[in-house]
């Protein structure tokens, strides 16, 4: 039992030599002390009550067992009763580097094992890299058989970081802006942002250790200009080969709420991610990316030639080398080792489509592509017995692109097309409980039926000269048979829905009823 007083400097490789701490595998610099203390020697030094100030100076220290390298060691130190104040701390970890300012209790039986140790500091840094913070490497965790728990199950309090730069598994974090809540084995970032790929994001954080080095992950967060380039780059194209860096651009707003469990070895468990992403993106674009050319590969066919023609599928292959879009708006699912895509619509310089499908991990998919016959067309194309008007009305055209992404099967999907079909008979039941209640006022308590506005479509209109005799003169408009063919025109223009219309109102009682019908 050692009691006493000090006040000078100790030259802490000669006190570890005279005192042979075991733990201590080498240690270099000064203290300067001038304190008070109660420290008891037996197989390692114990402190029982320590008062006063330490000042340690250019400290260097190696632990046995440990990959760490604590050098440049410089700090202030107060104890008083169970307190330690720390001012103008600052280590470097390998090649990381710590500020830290703050207060610790309970210093003495945290020392001992008998409690923890509660914190309260402001924690800055250069350069932080993920891997200079264990004491053990990531082979050496491979070699080491059994795992051990990373986060401590005896520290509490909380944190302020501001970190300029993280390094974790080739990635680069920058500007780290967050509060840090530590207890039971368990890290809560509640108002946390950062920089990454270009992008800035915010949200909240938290990482639960629930077995020796397996941890579960929440994450909530969004970002507002993310741009897609960079971000495919800093994460190696995710892993995916579909499309990279080079063949994507545009900027997106994104939310994401994400639950998945994380190796300290492996990384995210990726067939055990659940996450809901919703992106608007904006500006984008897509160069030569290859399940787009097989699409426009399986409309050449000889079929295809024959419809369309080779010049109208020479350009649509064209456009798909090189697909522009100012807005998309989706969100996407992911779980089940896999992201699930809904049915969205897609307004590009190529061709407006409506997809949906799903992308497995592993680079299984199976895709719904849908869209207009005419698109496929050329407008005011040249026909042989003149030139053709786009009437704005098509044919609804569904493919479905499945299998491998290195070898992907498209085919004609019948399934969507009854879809679709039993969309339109739907949406035509609308039109005709609309025509009802615009007529007859029928389905007047109906607010989701809305006022019937007939569709405005191009006409053109035809003059046949049968006559032979080119002086003979026009009849006029006034007269009987130009009046009469004109009449026949209209009510045959009215169509069989408008003639029923027309039979019914006259079929109500006691009203008196005008019926006009007009062209189209």
């Amino acid at each position: 039992s050692i009691v006493g007083n000090a006040s000078g400097n100790v030259n802490l490789k000669a006190a570890n030599m005279l005192f042979n701490v075991t733990q201590i595998e080498s240690i270099m610099g000064q203290a300067n002390v001038n304190a008070d203390f109660d420290l008891s020697v037996r197989d390692n030094v114990e402190v029982n009550d320590f008062g006063g100030t330490l000042n340690l100076n250019n400290v260097n220290l190696k632990l046995k067992g440990d990959q760490r390298n604590f050098s440049n060691l410089n700090a202030f130190i107060t104890l008083h009763g169970d307190e330690m104040h720390v001012a103008k701390g600052h280590v470097n970890l390998n090649k990381s580097d710590i500020q830290l300012e703050g207060q610790a209790k309970n210093i003495f039986n945290y020392l001992a094992s008998k409690g923890s140790l509660n914190i309260n500091a402001d924690l800055t840094s250069n350069t932080i890299r993920v891997e200079d913070l264990g004491a053990t490497t990531k082979q050496e965790k491979k070699s080491t058989e059994g795992k051990q728990f990373v986060l401590p199950n005896d520290l509490m309090g909380g944190l302020t970081l501001r970190v300029n730069q993280l390094q974790y598994d080739g990635h680069r974090f920058e500007n780290i802006n967050t509060q840090l809540n530590i207890e039971n084995r368990r890290l809560s970032f509640p108002h946390l942002s950062l920089r990454n790929a270009d992008a800035d994001m915010s949200g909240s954080l938290s990482i639960k250790e629930q077995a020796p080095e397996r941890f579960d992950l929440s994450l909530k967060g969004v970002s507002e200009n993310i741009h897609f380039a960079p971000l495919f780059k800093e994460w190696n194209n995710f892993d995916q080969t579909v499309i990279n860096s080079d063949q994507i651009s545009g900027n997106a707003r994104v939310e994401v709420t994400m639950e998945a469990p994380f190796d300290l070895l492996s990384g995210i468990q990726l067939n055990q991610v659940a996450a809901k992403v919703h992106m608007r993106v904006q500006d984008g674009k897509l160069n030569n990316i290859s399940s787009l050319n097989d699409v426009a590969n399986s409309i050449n066919s000889n079929a295809g030639r024959l419809v369309l023609g080779k010049k109208n599928i020479a350009a649509f292959q064209n456009k798909l080398s090189t697909i522009q879009f100012e807005t998309l708006e989706n969100t996407l699912i992911i779980r089940n080792n896999a992201v699930e895509i809904p049915n969205m619509e897609i307004a590009s310089s190529a061709i407006d489509m409506k997809l949906s499908g799903k992308h497995t991990f592993d680079n299984m998919i199976d895709y719904r592509i849908g869209f207009n016959f005419r698109e496929l067309v050329a407008e005011d194309r040249d026909a042989a017995y003149g030139k053709v008007i786009d009437d704005e009305n098509g044919l609804a055209v569904f493919l479905r692109m499945y299998g491998s992404v290195d070898n992907p099967q498209i085919i004609w999907d019948k399934s969507a097309r009854k879809e679709q079909l039993k969309e339109d008979i739907q949406e035509e039941k609308q039109t005709i409980k609309a025509i009802i209640k615009g007529e007859f006022g029928g389905f007047s308590k109906d607010s989701t039926i809305e006022e019937y506005r007939p569709k405005e479509s191009k006409k053109e209109i035809v003059k046949l000269n049968f006559n032979p005799n080119q002086n003979k003169p026009s009849v006029p408009a006034s007269h009987p048979s130009v009046a009469t063919a004109e009449s026949e025109r209209s009510k045959k223009e009215g169509g069989k829905l408008k003639k029923t219309l027309n039979q019914w109102k006259e079929e109500q009682p006691q009203q008196s009823v005008k019926v006009t019908i007009k062209k189209g």
